[in-house]
């Protein structure tokens, strides 16, 4: 299998790729990796942000790993470690990649990101030419009372 970024190689599949994604038959995915506008790796990130917390290390790289440390401690609260990670993740800031995606007439955009960006990608191309379809969010219908 080639790499995705070796073009030469790829000029058929990548055309078939991106018809698809222009007749909107295409959905996004998207992890917390899209949050960052260079390549960063988050995970070092949280456990580096979550241990300065702490105020000592554990001495663990693997983010699984580090939340099972965490979680054998009596003492550890989850629901605070998750605030602590979305307090992180909310200070990325919003890229001109971002506002190409959101202007990609995607099927449908899964995300869980905490930070909102595609949203704030959305809102920023929404009048403009490059605003090809709309975006309701899932947090939207639950707001509405539409979802339980």
């Amino acid at each position: 299998m080639n790499h995705i970024l070796d073009l030469d190689n790829q000029k058929t599949e990548l055309h078939l790729i991106f018809e698809k994604i222009f007749n909107g038959n295409s959905i996004l995915f998207l992890g917390a990796g899209a949050s960052v506008g260079e390549k960063r790796y988050l995970s070092s990130e949280v456990i580096e942000y979550y241990e300065s917390y702490l105020g000592y290390s554990l001495s663990e790289n693997n983010i699984t790993k580090f939340v099972d440390i965490l979680s054998a401690d009596s003492n550890f609260d989850r629901n605070h470690f998750d605030a602590e990670v979305e307090k992180m993740l909310r200070k990325y800031e919003l890229t001109e990649g971002h506002k190409i995606m959101a202007s990609i007439p995607w099927r449908e955009i899964i995300t869980t990101n905490f930070d909102l960006l595609v949203e704030q990608a959305y809102d920023e191309i929404k009048d403009s030419s490059s605003h090809v379809f709309d975006i309701k969010t899932i947090k939207s219908y639950y707001s509405a009372g539409l979802i339980d």
